[in-house]
């Protein structure tokens, strides 16, 4: 009997996290795609989000992540800046790596070091939107002047 609670217990644990990294994709997808207010939407559907200690620390990192890129906050700098992203990033390695780190602090620092892959590769801008290619106009002079 006790058996059989067990595998429960694990195979909820499981589907909460799979619903996790679920809902957690889909946020981050409307986010590269500067759906900022879909986003926010989906944020506050407590449908899409177990209520366990991991997915919340999720959320909550989420939040601070859709209001640093939205608005514009000491945050934003911190993030659109190569050398200060680095100390960030190395905070939140060692604070993942921290023994006293419990399931909130898991779910809240996974978040941050997506984002900031995710600023790294330039899939996050400074406005939290796909930041596109802009062109040198000095080289469409150039290009029109031989045509």
């Amino acid at each position: 009997m006790k058996e059989t609670r067990t595998s429960e217990t694990v195979a909820a644990g499981q589907s909460q996290s799979a619903k996790t990294k679920d809902a957690l994709q889909a946020f981050l997808n409307l986010l590269v795609s500067g759906k900022q207010s879909e986003a926010k939407t989906l944020l506050g559907e407590s449908s899409r989000w177990p209520d366990d200690p991991h997915s919340l620390g999720v959320r909550y990192a989420l939040k601070g992540l859709l209001n640093s890129v939205s608005a514009k906050s000491a945050m934003n700098g911190t993030l659109t800046d190569p050398g200060k992203r680095n100390l960030l990033k190395e905070t939140v390695r060692n604070r993942q790596k921290a023994m006293w780190s419990d399931e909130f602090d898991k779910g809240y620092f996974e978040v941050w070091k997506k984002a900031l892959g995710l600023f790294d590769s330039g899939a996050l801008g400074a406005n939290g939107a796909h930041q596109s290619v802009v062109e040198n106009p000095s080289e469409k002079k150039d290009h029109d002047e031989t045509a």
